[in-house]
């Protein structure tokens, strides 16, 4: 009988210097934390930014690993992490509009840190309307707050995924998501994400660390 393969590991949600003005983590170093830690691959969510496909590709190669670009939309239904855009547009602070977007265009969007300001106004009934999943482990939340949040995806029946939240080299990987197959691409991340082929996971620390909210 074969040994169960390991997962695919991707921190689903950290911000860098070159795109989040509320990041001090370089790049390069977000990435070689990754490594550290064990992840497959890294997801780069700038803040209503997405980085240079060219850009990503040069860092992926130099650094010889998994390099994903994805954003991190600030909503009038909160914070979105979204996987499969090429821009970031003003008419995207319309959660509606976003996900028009999104559909059109094989994206997938997550609902990050639903529960922290600018928390998910409501009704939880239209969530699976409007996201893919939910971000159910994010490393800044406490661990009461990833357990409500993890109940309410599964009642809702969407998938549920980790992310670090990082803007520092020491928070990349703290909380990452797990798929059963290598992700090769953006397009196979927002698919997998879309088919609820994923699962989020702690890999350092059960605490929140103690930071401000971004």
């Amino acid at each position: 009988m074969n040994a169960k393969a390991r997962p695919f590991l991707i921190d689903l949600h950290v911000h860098t210097t070159l795109f989040s003005f509320d990041s001090g983590l370089q790049p390069d170093d977000a990435v070689e934390r990754a490594k550290a830690m064990g992840l497959s691959g890294i997801c780069l969510t700038e803040h209503n930014a997405v980085w240079p496909r060219e850009l990503a590709r040069a860092l992926s190669s130099r650094l010889e690993f998994p390099v994903f670009r994805g954003m991190e939309v600030s909503t009038d239904a909160g914070h979105v992490l979204v996987i499969g855009l090429d821009a970031h547009s003003s008419e995207m602070a319309s959660v509606d509009r976003l996900r028009r977007i999104v559909e059109s265009q094989g994206a997938a969007m997550v609902l990050a840190h639903p529960m922290r300001e600018p928390a998910y106004p409501g009704p939880w009934s239209e969530v699976p309307s409007l996201f893919d999943g939910l971000e159910v482990m994010n490393a800044d939340d406490s661990l009461h707050t990833r357990r409500v949040i993890g109940r309410i995806a599964a009642d809702l029946g969407l998938v549920a995924v980790g992310g670090s939240d990082a803007h520092t080299a020491a928070a990349v990987g703290r909380c990452a998501t797990a798929f059963d197959r290598e992700i090769a691409s953006e397009a196979e991340l927002a698919a997998a994400l879309r088919a609820g082929m994923a699962r989020p996971v702690a890999l350092e620390g059960q605490a929140a660390a103690k930071r401000p909210p971004r």
